[in-house]
């Protein structure tokens, strides 16, 4: 799924609905919106590659579930180059985007890298992140859970220079940080030391 959208710049690289959908081992890149948009239910998106995705929108992700999408799992996926376009307006550009009312994700053995924000949520409930790998040169990472509730970030690595900055808990709910650590960065993960555990 190469280089779409030359006539609809509003375009994604797949668009994926229904029930008890596998989509493995595909390669997404040079995409003007998202590179996959999905909802329903029950959904395998695992060893994909996304590339260069949000090359001319601003509201969007390398994964994007909307307010249908339940019980999905995502993992083993490898997301990279995903840079915010200067001219745009939104939420950003992030590789994991659940949005209002989805719900039930699993977020799991993933690797980013040239993403500012990897991880970024609005309005979900029950997602868990765990066991991903998520590098930037150069930046800070970022992490939204603006308005989430009963989440859970657990075990992640964040490879940076800079700083890890998380963002929007709901008001009065506790959303679970557990066992996540910074190391400095290294292009494909690799880590050296203890890293230093990260504050929620």
């Amino acid at each position: 799924l190469l280089r779409t959208g030359h006539l609809f710049t509003g375009a994604c690289g797949a668009s994926v609905g229904g029930v008890d959908v596998r989509f493995c081992a595909n390669e997404i890149r040079d995409v003007p919106y998202c590179g996959v948009c999905f909802d329903g239910d029950r959904h395998l998106y695992e060893d994909n590659r996304v590339r260069r995705v949000m090359t001319l929108q601003h509201d969007g992700a390398a994964f994007y579930g909307d307010f249908s999408a339940g019980h999905c799992t995502l993992r083993r996926n490898d997301v990279r180059d995903i840079r915010p376009n200067a001219k745009g307006v939104g939420a950003g550009c992030a590789a994991f985007y659940f949005d209002e009312g989805a719900h039930d994700g699993l977020i799991e053995s993933n690797y980013t890298e040239g993403v500012h924000q990897p991880l970024q949520h609005h309005m979900s409930r029950r997602l868990v992140m765990r066991g991903n790998v998520f590098a930037n040169r150069g930046d800070d990472i970022g992490v939204s859970l603006l308005k989430c509730y009963d989440c859970r970030l657990e075990d992640n690595d964040f490879l940076t220079d800079g700083r890890v900055l998380c963002r929007g808990a709901a008001v009065g709910v506790r959303n679970a940080w557990r066992g996540n650590r910074r190391y400095a960065f290294a292009p494909d993960g690799e880590r050296r030391g203890a890293g230093e555990a990260i504050a929620e």
